[in-house]
């Protein structure tokens, strides 16, 4: 409980949060696009996901034309 409490305080639960969403995110687009899909992200600041985006990949497939 002491734990749980202080991982809040110190935002690493947030943190953690952040790494599975953009795991996840990874996965699901590699396995829509590839690698070389995935790496239109590093084009160009317009091409980073956003938020909205992260949690539902398919929105950003989309966006890419992928």
């Amino acid at each position: 409980m002491i734990e749980k409490f202080i991982r809040n305080i110190l935002g690493l639960d947030a943190k953690m949060r952040q790494y599975s969403d953009g795991a996840k995110f990874v996965r699901e687009v590699v396995a829509v696009a590839g690698m070389e899909g995935l790496n239109r992200v590093w084009e160009s600041a317009d091409k980073l996901p956003t938020e909205t985006e992260i949690h539902d990949s398919k929105l950003w497939l989309e966006r890419m034309g992928l």
